[in-house]
Parts: structure tokens; sequence; C-alpha cells
């Protein structure tokens, strides 16, 4: 897989993420955001309304197999 079907990939998951936080806690496209491929920190930016209701910092890893204990370090 090349580097740009692997970012499109993760854009894909993220995507899927914003939407899923959305419609479950019934947010708006200002509360929930995903950010631009690349940035540091979280991959789900949140508004403090979103934090209320969903109080948690989100990355996104879209891999085929997980090893748990590799992806907490």
């Amino acid at each position: 897989m090349n580097p740009q079907s692997r970012k499109a990939k993760g854009r894909r998951l993220q995507k899927e993420v914003v939407s899923k936080i959305q419609n479950v806690f019934n947010l708006s496209d200002n509360d929930v955001r995903s950010t631009s491929m690349g940035v540091s920190g979280v991959d789900i930016q949140l508004s403090d309304a979103a934090l209320k209701v969903f109080p948690f910092a989100v990355e996104c890893k879209a891999q085929e197999s997980l090893n748990i204990w590799e992806a907490l370090k």
C-alpha cells in the first residue's frame, strides 16, 4: 500500500468516526471535526459542548490487525 492510499484510508476512518460521534450524540459539524492529516495531536477536534457529552480524546488508527498492547504504548 503506498503512502497516498494509506492517508486516504486514514481520512475515511476519521470521517466515519466524526459521523458516528455526531449521530450518536446529536452534535453538529461545528462540534465535531476531523483534523488534517499530519497535524499533531488528536485526530478528532471536539467543541466544548461536544466534550461535555463525549469527554474523550480521539486518535484514529486504520489497521488491518491490531495488537492492543502496542497500540496502548
